[in-house]
C-alpha cells in the first residue's frame, strides 16, 4: 500500500512506496547458517532443505542402531544376572549367620543365669535355671551337637521334644573356664558353614552357680 507525504512548507505532496525491509545483520545470517551446517537433518527432527526435500534417516541407520541397541541390553542383561547371581551365596551365608547369632546370645544369656551344670562336655552342656513355668522346680535346659558335620545344634526343655536350633553345623565347641575349680564363665563357638566368616564366639559369664 502507498501512502502520501505532505510537505508542511510549501504544501506539495509526493507519493512514496512501501517502506523496503531490512536484511537481517550479517552475523545473525552467518549463525543460521553454520546452524543449518551443524543439523543438516533439524535441531528437532527432519526439516527441509532448500530443494523443498525431507532429510531424515535411512533405513539401514534405523538397522544398525536398532541392532546396536539390541547389543548394548543384552550386555546389560547378562551383567545384571550374573551380579544377582554372585550375591546370592553371600546373602545366604549372612541371613544363616544372622540366624545363628540369634541363637548363641539365647544359649548365652540362659547359661548365664544357670545354677548349676550337671554335665557338659565339648559339644554339649546341661544347665538348669529359675522356675519359668510357675509349679516352683527349677528348669533343665540341654543343649547338644552331635559332633558330625552337617548335624544341627539342638536345645531341650524339661526332656520335652528335641528342637533343632541351628539345622546345620561345622562346629561346635564348648568350655568352661577355668578348667579347674569353680566355673566362672563358659566359651561359646558356633560354625554354620564351611566359610569361616561364619564363626560365631561368646562368652556366657555365670552368675549364679557357687
Amino acid at each position: 500500500m502507498n501512502r502520501c507525504l505532505v510537505n508542511s512548507k510549501s504544501g506539495n505532496t509526493r507519493r512514496v512506496g512501501r517502506a523496503p525491509r531490512v536484511p537481517p545483520s550479517n552475523h545473525v545470517q552467518t549463525r543460521w547458517d553454520s546452524l543449518r551446517s551443524a543439523h543438516p537433518t533439524g535441531l528437532f527432527g527432519p526439516v527441509m532443505d532448500d530443494t523443498g526435500r525431507r532429510h531424515g534417516f535411512s533405513l539401514l541407520e534405523l538397522t544398525v542402531s536398532v541392532g546396536i541397541s539390541s547389543i548394548l541390553m543384552v550386555g546389560m542383561g547378562s551383567a545384571l544376572f550374573v551380579s544377582l547371581r554372585a550375591t546370592e551365596p553371600s546373602t545366604g551365608i549372612a541371613a544363616i549367620a544372622a540366624d545363628a547369632h540369634e541363637v548363641v546370645a539365647q544359649m548365652t544369656a540362659e547359661l548365664q543365669f544357670a545354677k548349676t551344670i550337671p554335665a557338659s562336655s565339648a559339644n554339649s552342656i546341661t544347665i538348669t535355671i529359675e522356675d519359668r513355668t510357675g509349679d516352683a522346680a527349677d528348669e533343665t535346659i540341654v543343649y547338644a551337637w552331635s559332633g558330625t558335620v552337617g548335624d544341627p545344634l539342638t536345645r531341650q526343655f524339661n526332656g520335652g521334644t528335641v528342637i533343632d536350633m541351628i539345622d546345620s553345623v561345622e562346629v561346635f565347641f564348648l568350655q568352661k573356664m577355668p578348667e579347674t575349680g569353680p566355673v566362672k564363665f563358659v566359651l561359646i563357638e558356633v560354625q554354620v558353614t564351611s566359610n569361616a566368616d561364619t564363626t560365631i564366639q561368646s562368652a556366657a559369664p555365670l552368675v549364679n552357680t557357687p
